[in-house]
């Protein structure tokens, strides 16, 4: 049953495109850098919340685990959080490990965590138009 419920929910399928730039647009918020460097940090992070000994690319990641990533990392404000969740993992308790009442949660959370991140994008983008001495900014409307 438990089986059914997971793969009928799309728990089990790959992540897309945009689950895992959403991923990577938490750990961007919470200071982890871009690039080489980054992406190990990323990479190192992701496998200690999921609890899973190693992980080799974001491409490995399933739907479900990309929603549980995205909803762990937003109740961070800081890497220190992000440290603190890894250091003292919740406890396995057939609570956390059944399958949510509301198996199509982590969809609206990961759907909700991409439009911030777009919404954030977009703010940063506009203030930099309207930047004084800005070349692109002339003529963009206050």
């Amino acid at each position: 049953m438990l089986e059914d419920m997971t793969t009928a929910s799309g728990y089990d399928e790959p992540a897309t495109r945009l689950q895992i730039g959403a991923v990577a647009g938490e750990f961007r918020r919470l200071g982890v850098p871009r690039g080489r460097h980054g992406r190990t940090a990323r990479l190192a992070y992701c496998a200690a919340l999921l609890e899973i000994d190693e992980l080799e690319t974001s491409a490995a990641l399933t739907m479900g685990d990309a929603g549980l990533l995205v909803r762990k990392l937003r109740g961070c404000a800081t890497l220190d959080d992000v440290d603190a969740l890894v250091a003292e993992p919740e406890p396995a308790t057939a609570e956390a490990l059944a399958v949510p009442a509301r198996p199509m949660q982590w969809q609206a959370d990961l759907i909700a965590a991409v439009l911030l991140t777009l919404m954030r994008q977009a703010i940063a983008r506009r203030r930099q138009l309207r930047a004084p001495g800005s070349v692109s900014g002339a003529g963009v409307p206050r």
